[in-house]
């Protein structure tokens, strides 16, 4: 073994001895293997290019047979409309169903004596009527031979007489063995390309030529044709022996199937003298890797003096515990201080030193953590002889045996986050008990409106009228100044209603709220130019004052801001029932808004029509969206809904703590 270790040794010191030869033995060993393997896949790409250029001009010939014999057969459909009497029946019918249902076929005639006297379709081939084509030296050949045979021949491609290259199947007929004449087909050379796949195939890198021997002149014509001679003499060839047609498949690219060998040999080549280069410069540069080795082992041990830098830093006390729940090690840089020295932790398992209840639970987090590979957040509580103390831990997998806990003291904030609590309810009471006040001086100002300055008007009115019957003798300036004089108390009057109505509706007090509802929405109607619809469900529960005007004045608000913002036409409220709740909808069809723009913004009416909502236990939920309208729903308990709201306990523990 020793012997063996040696030579080995040996070997690898001579190679660091001699670097650049070792890279140039290299390179010739991956260059033999590279050019054997770029070899082998030119031999496989050359036979895979064969055989795929063979099942091209396979599918092409059956698609070739296919619409000649969907032409012979057409052919013979066409000839059987001529009866015993040599006439055809019902010709362009045939014809037609013939073409609908063969889109290979461009146009179909019958030649009577070789002279064309049907044909369809007639206005693109009217110009072959009456064309004998068995007189025609260049065309008849395939037609005698038609005859001679009695079979179906086709001719072609050559030149219509309307129009074309195109290739023509001839099926002679006889009527009791005398020749009739023919049933033929016409197929447009685009169209036989196209059906079978030529012209598709061609897009898909392939190019082809089509070609025949012309009868007459014996020299081969060609139909598609290529000048890159080159490029077919790879090609696969096929004889069309129904009409003598020759077709030849190649590669559109002389080099296309030689692509993938070139970068082959390019990248053996390039993966060569990389590893020659590789090869000579390990062996060149061993002190490098010394080097390297050093300055990364510095930098591991900075990268070390950082993270104890960013520990010290962190005002949280660390733990590493086992997945059992044993502390194996931890940190408390900020000297938080703990029920226990956190030197009392350590080695010892959690079940020995923390509450059963609590004990379990982490050992449930760290469990769960390392399992799931989830930061898991757990909030606690422990107790010292002053008070209770809230924890927060995280707790973060290591390995799946062990986990860090993250511990932070949290009673601070959470003395806060009570404080604001309790801040944000005693604000609300203020509310309510403001809201509560706003409406009794509404109601104490329209009472005093209504009976103090309404009767004073009124009284001043029939004054002003009794002066005016029972003085008969009046100059017409003061008769004039006594009709300004009832005008203007009678305006006054006007406004003092409207004024005593906006202030608290007396049909609020005296009929409820719906009736309030169904009056607020005839005012709304008669005061702007939109239609509010009332549709109410509900009218049979009873509902106390102050609740009453606390919805009304949500509703009136809602109503409010339609008018101001909305820009409707139409507006639907919809009272009734749902789930033992009272539930208002009001909906209108105008511009619009986006949700968290109003959410964005302080709206005081929205504000009240929450609170408002708040003080019945319910709540006020809006939706909107640009170009859809807005829907306010207002969802309010059933329960206690006939009892007055207790304002006045509220705004006496206000004032209290104030």
């Amino acid at each position: 073994m020793n012997t063996q270790n040696k030579s080995t040794q040996n070997s690898y010191n001579w190679f660091v001895a001699r670097p650049i030869m070792a890279g140039y033995i290299v390179f010739i060993i991956l260059m033999l293997i590279s050019a054997f393997v770029t070899f082998l896949s030119y031999q496989v790409e050359k036979k895979n290019n064969q055989r795929e250029l063979s099942n091209i001009i396979k599918v092409i010939d059956q698609n070739i047979d296919q619409i000649l014999d969907n032409s012979e057969l057409a052919a013979f459909s066409l000839a059987l409309t001529i009866n015993d009497s040599g006439v055809p029946v019902d010709f362009e019918k045939v014809a037609e169903e013939i073409l609908k249902s063969n889109s290979s076929i461009d146009a179909v005639q019958l030649v009577p004596q070789g002279i064309i006297k049907y044909i369809y379709p007639y206005e693109a081939n009217k110009s072959a009527l009456d064309y004998n084509i068995l007189k025609d030296s260049t065309r008849n050949k395939e037609a005698f031979k038609a005859i001679q045979q009695r079979k179906i021949v086709f001719a072609g491609p050559f030149e219509l007489r309307q129009g074309g290259l195109a290739i023509v199947g001839r099926l002679p007929i006889f009527i009791d063995n005398k020749f009739w004449g023919f049933s033929a087909v016409v197929i447009k050379l685009s169209t036989l390309f196209r059906n079978a796949g030529i012209a598709n195939t061609e897009n898909e890198g392939y190019k082809f030529q089509f070609s025949k021997i012309n009868p007459d002149t014996k020299v081969r014509e060609y139909f598609i044709k290529y000048d890159n001679n080159d490029l077919f003499s790879r090609a696969e060839t096929s004889f069309i022996k129904v009409g003598e047609w020759t077709l030849q498949v190649a590669p559109s690219q002389h080099f296309r199937s030689l692509y993938g060998i070139f970068a082959l040999a390019a990248f053996g080549l390039l993966f060569s003298i990389i590893s020659a280069l590789f090869v000579s410069n390990i062996l060149r540069e061993p002190a490098k890797l010394q080097q390297l080795v050093k300055e990364q082992s510095k930098e591991l041990v900075l990268s070390g003096q950082h993270n104890n830098a960013i520990l010290q830093a962190l005002p949280d006390m660390l733990f590493i515990m086992s997945k059992d729940g044993v502390f194996l090690y931890h940190h408390n840089s900020a000297k938080m201080e703990t029920l226990a020295p956190p030197e009392f932790f350590l080695n010892k398992n959690v079940t020995e030193i923390m509450p059963p209840l609590l004990a379990k639970e982490i050992l449930a987090n760290i469990k769960s953590c390392i399992e799931k590979n989830k930061s898991i957040v757990h909030n606690y509580v422990l107790k010292d002889a002053e008070e209770n103390r809230h924890f927060e831990a995280r707790y973060a997998k290591i390995n799946e045996n062990e986990a860090l806990s993250v511990v932070r003291e949290t009673t601070w904030q959470k003395k806060t986050e009570e404080e604001i609590l309790h801040m944000n309810e005693e604000l609300r009471r203020l509310s309510e008990y403001l809201q509560n006040v706003r409406e009794e001086e509404r109601a104490s100002l329209s009472r005093e409106l209504h009976d103090e300055l309404g009767q004073q008007l009124t009284a001043i009115s029939l004054d002003l009228h009794w002066i005016k019957k029972t003085e008969p003798v009046l100059s017409k300036k003061i008769l004039h100044k006594i009709e300004d004089a009832i005008t203007l108390v009678q305006e006054s009057a006007a406004t003092v209603k409207r004024i005593n109505t906006e202030l608290r509706p007396s049909i609020l007090d005296d009929l409820g709220l719906f009736a309030a509802l169904e009056w607020q929405v005839k005012e709304f109607n008669q005061r702007y130019d939109v239609k509010a619809h009332f549709n109410c469900e509900a009218e049979h529960y009873k509902i106390s004052p102050s609740r009453s005007i606390a919805i009304f004045r949500i509703i009136q608000e809602s109503l409010n801001n339609i008018a101001k913002h909305a820009r409707a036409t139409n507006i639907n409220i919809h009272c009734f029932e749902e789930s033992s709740n009272l539930k208002i909808v009001i909906s209108d069809n105008g511009t619009g808004f986006y949700e968290k723009d109003i959410s964005s913004k302080i709206s005081f009416g929205l504000l009240g029509m929450k609170e408002r909502a708040n003080m019945l236990n319910g709540h006020v939920h809006i939706k909107s969206a640009p170009g859809e309208g807005t829907r306010v729903e207002v969802c309010i308990p059933l329960e206690h809904l006939d009892e007055e709201i207790n304002f006045r306990k509220s705004s006496t523990v206000t004032s209290n703590d104030a």
